[in-house]
């Protein structure tokens, strides 16, 4: 489904007549588009948004398809304008994408703390949210640009999704999405929020790094102050933004008019490595031959290793399309993952997933007639064993045992609907081994690569290189490593946590005790033999300058050297 599907000039003009009387916003609103910035319709002396029309039109012509969405677009200037203009119509350029309607249309940043809510897998997955404002309050406005950015280390802070303001500022419910708060007592009830959709999430985030190196951009409001959930947006970087989201290669292409071109292991390691990414070669290798192979790999290790950020990065520095899915412990059938049949209605209840296997099959067929390499698109599955595997991937247990002997396969959606794994498609499993996860069965064994990602001293002695504490936390993690073990999310936490208190207080060593405290001591748990001399050790680390740590680890040796036992509470 793409605009090339759009030829009749008649549907256009039933655009028309519907945007005439809906009215502007009404009819953006209905569609999911923002306001124009650069490219208008012109028909009997009124200007009309062109890609909104455009989707809309789309849905009159093709009304089992349905409308194009914000995210089906790309550059205005090759593909709606030529579009348009085929059909008969006239477009008009308005300067280069300046807002056509003043001052009642505005651009911000809203920022996500993944601390707090998964941002990621919630717009890929919701098509409208609930936001809180609490910046900018009085000058947040129905229509208005939302660039949203994820916040967090270097090497993954910056905007990953554009969405549009559907709402005025008012007292709105608690975020929905449940399964995506990570800290509920930030969203407990009524806000002063707005209503969001989600018009497109980026195929490759811009991170902060890239936005720094621009111009316009490098002196965003929050590349100097990141504590807010609201940053307004001058005309001249709303532009610039959108120039670098707009330059992003469409699906087919490596950038645009040219084809896809899968890149070298050598660029890929270059690309891992620039976005803080420590990983030994030969464990890179493994995965990058895994998936190009079987196309379906189990990463598993230490939570909080990086499992889930290499399945990310990875697929973002080959120019992948990737869907990342997080897996719910109540997923008993096929049905969770793939959709099902409307009962009520007979029509077909779509996932995210199932409208990603249709797109990465649409993308291997026009790569096949074009006679170029496909866009891959990879699916990563993240925490696959909350679960049992065996029951909700049954279907492609089957679909790559015979895509691997066949080249592709055909996976029932439902009864009468019907989709193809492609060559094209790779799937990424993360696994954590505890108390509340599933094991496998030897069928999935058999049917994927498993990988380890261990994390090793010098990668922790490197993620903390140049940090005054780096020689004490390193020192931590080995004293804990047998018993209680942490790996880079912890230690991200910890820096960041330290980061911010430096605007609170003066020295490292209060907020760094703290969070020795907070986040390691709580893994210390158990009964096995060597947590009596770890936790001696972590005393005897921790000294006159963690004093609260050495109290907390205190209390828990002196309970299990009397009961034989270990715990933080």
């Amino acid at each position: 489904m793409s605009l090339s599907d759009l030829s009749d000039p008649a549907a256009v003009r039933q655009a028309l007549e519907e945007f005439d009387r809906l009215g502007r916003d009404e009819f953006l609103a209905k569609y999911g588009f923002g306001k124009s910035r650069r490219y208008m319709l012109v028909a009997d002396g009124k200007r009309y948004d062109a890609k909104a029309i455009a989707g809309a039109a789309h849905g009159f012509q093709h009304p089992d398809k349905g409308p194009l969405k914000q995210s089906d677009f790309t550059s205005g200037l090759h593909t709606v304008v030529p579009r348009l203009q085929s059909l008969g119509f006239e477009i008009e350029d308005l300067d280069r994408g300046e807002p056509t309607s003043g001052p009642d249309h505005r651009a911000y940043i809203f920022q996500a703390n993944p601390a707090f809510y998964d941002i990621d897998d919630a717009v890929s997955s919701l098509s409208e949210m609930n936001w809180t404002v609490k910046q900018h309050a009085r000058e947040v406005h129905r229509g208005d640009r939302v660039y949203i950015w994820r916040s967090g280390a270097e090497n993954r802070r910056g905007i990953i999704a554009v969405g549009t303001v559907l709402t005025e500022p008012a007292m709105l419910p608690e975020q929905e999405g449940q399964q995506f708060i990570r800290n509920p007592a930030k969203f407990a009830g009524e806000q002063l929020r707005v209503r969001l959709s989600i018009d497109r999430v980026l195929d490759r985030p811009l991170l902060a790094t890239e936005l720094a190196e621009h111009p316009d951009l490098k002196n965003l409001r929050i590349m100097e102050v990141a504590r807010n959930t609201n940053y307004n947006l001058t005309a001249t970087q709303e532009v610039a933004l959108m120039g670098l989201i707009e330059d992003q290669s469409p699906v087919g292409s490596s950038s645009a008019g040219e084809p896809y071109q899968a890149p070298k292991l050598t660029e890929i390691e270059a690309g891992l490595a620039k976005a803080g990414m420590v990983i030994d070669d030969r464990t890179l290798l493994r995965y990058h031959l895994s998936l190009k192979s079987r196309g379906f790999v189990i990463l598993c290790g230490l939570s909080g290793c990086g499992k889930t950020w290499l399945a990310e990065l990875y697929a973002e520095v080959v120019r992948a399309r990737h869907l990342p899915v997080p897996v719910a412990s109540n997923w008993t059938s096929n049905e969770d993952l793939l959709g099902y049949l409307n009962p009520l209605n007979g029509a077909f209840q779509h996932t995210g997933l199932s409208r990603f296997l249709e797109e990465a099959a649409a993308e291997w067929r026009s790569s096949q007639a074009e006679e170029r390499e496909p866009r891959p698109f990879h699916v990563t599955l993240d925490e696959m064993n909350l679960a049992r595997v065996e029951h909700y991937f049954a279907r492609f247990l089957s679909g790559l045992e015979v895509r691997a002997r066949k080249g592709s396969a055909m996976l029932e959606l439902a009864p009468g609907k019907t989709t193809e794994v492609t060559p094209n498609l790779r799937f990424t499993g993360t696994v954590n081994v505890d108390e509340t996860t599933h094991g496998f069965a030897d069928k999935v064994y058999d049917r994927a690569q498993v990988l380890e990602l261990r994390v090793p001293k010098e990668a922790i002695e490197g993620h903390l290189d140049g940090l005054p504490y780096q020689e004490l936390l390193v020192e931590i993690w080995e004293a804990v490593e047998d018993v209680g073990p942490f790996a880079f999310r912890v230690v991200d936490e910890i820096r960041e946590y330290v980061s911010i208190s430096e605007a609170e207080r003066d020295g490292w060593e209060p907020p760094l005790d703290e969070e020795i405290l907070q986040k390691v001591l709580p893994k210390v748990r158990g009964a096995d033999q060597r947590t009596g001399p770890a936790l001696e050790k972590l005393i005897e680390l921790a000294g006159e300058t963690l004093p609260l740590t050495r109290a907390k680890a205190t209390t828990m040796h002196e309970s299990f050297q009397q009961y034989g036992f270990a715990s933080y509470h």
